[in-house]
């Protein structure tokens, strides 16, 4: 057989060709646009939000970064207000003094921390705030204000939603008992000299579940007769028992051994012999 002439690329061909390799791109293009749902509109504005654009992989959420979470700040003004609009009570006698304020909330101390690193102010208010509180219920003892210059116990009670963390209820307290020192300087007189060790010698803390209530409360106490132990005695090892009492301490006398009991004898079974006949 004769072979068959090459037919030649003209350039009519070509241009047909691309006409065509067009249309089939506008018509995939068209498919998937009716496919899509609409752009979401944003809020206060006319125009709607662009679509997000399709992951070109099989994890759409690897190909997507997710937009960092936005820091939640402490909301102070709940607290500030609750030490506005707290009720005052106030008991005392020569040897106590008991100051409560009802539907008022402290600052936990991760709270505070979070709050000098960027609103120090905020903090300034809340401590003023609270010297405020506490000259308000000195005021209202006036004569019958008592006088610590000893030892004393301060007894921190707080109640709330949830309980926080023994360590830091004392640092959540700190105000609270710098109300009640004296400062000549700014002219408040308080219950004691100072807060340090020698007049505050034990502290206790109390918590409970419920609504707020901060309260706190400063007995004297006998001076100390013997002086706290030194810090050596934490790492030293504990004394042996002393002879007197390691003498009271007496083991059960031995009971004797009893004598090991006979094996019993093992029986000889003896066949059975049929009887013969004579």
């Amino acid at each position: 057989m004769p072979a068959r002439p090459k037919k030649r690329f003209t350039e009519e061909d070509y241009q047909a060709f691309l006409a065509k390799a067009a249309g089939e791109r506008d018509a995939i293009s068209k498919d998937s646009t009716a496919a899509d749902p609409p752009a979401p509109k944003r809020k206060g504005s006319k125009k709607p939000a662009p679509a997000p654009a399709e992951a070109s992989c099989a994890f759409p959420d690897l190909a997507q970064p997710k937009s960092p979470k936005k820091r939640q700040g402490v909301k102070e003004q709940p607290i500030m207000t609750s030490m506005r609009e707290c009720s005052i009570a106030v008991e005392a006698s020569p040897k106590h003094l008991s100051i409560a304020f009802f539907g008022a909330r402290l600052f936990t101390l991760n709270e505070i921390l979070a709050i000098l690193q960027y609103r120090k102010y905020v903090v300034f208010g809340y401590k003023k705030l609270w010297h405020d509180l506490v000259r308000t219920a000195l005021e209202r003892l006036g004569d019958e204000k008592p006088r610590f210059d000893g030892p004393c116990r301060a007894t921190f009670f707080r109640q709330g939603q949830n309980p926080v963390d023994r360590d830091s209820l004392s640092v959540m307290f700190k105000y609270i008992l710098d109300a009640l020192t004296d400062h000549p300087k700014k002219g408040m007189i308080g219950v004691f000299p100072d807060d340090n060790p020698e007049i505050i010698a034990d502290d206790r803390k109390i918590q409970r579940k419920g609504d707020p209530i901060v309260a706190i409360r400063i007995d004297a106490i006998s001076k100390r007769k013997t002086p706290p132990p030194p810090v050596s005695s934490l790492f030293e090892q504990p004394d042996p028992l002393p002879i007197p009492f390691s003498a009271k301490i007496r083991k059960p006398p031995a009971q004797p051994e009893a004598p090991e009991a006979a094996a019993p004898k093992k029986r000889s079974r003896k066949k059975m012999e049929p009887d013969r006949a004579p």
